[in-house]
């Protein structure tokens, strides 16, 4: 299983952490735990609709969620930020 970053998730991930360096450990660990589990009840794990349906999600935090897509030898983040 191989995981992948975009350019936009990278571009997201730098800003969101310029502003809140704080947040590095837990969106580090929570991507472990998507690693090794990706179905743990706590990153509640979704489909999403609308515009956005060939995505999915994982929480973070509250309100800060990654959104990946899958590929066919794994997983791509495509963008981290609130449910905005």
């Amino acid at each position: 299983m191989n995981f992948y970053q975009s350019s936009g998730f990278s571009r997201a991930y730098d800003k969101i952490i310029r502003k809140n360096p704080f947040l590095i450990p837990l969106i580090k660990e929570r991507i472990h735990l998507f690693q090794t589990h990706q179905n743990h009840p706590s990153l509640k794990v979704h489909k999403l609709t609308g515009s956005k349906h060939e995505a999915w999600s994982f929480s973070v935090a509250h309100d800060l969620r990654i959104l990946f897509s899958r590929v066919p030898d794994g997983f791509i983040f495509v963008d981290i930020g609130s449910h905005d």
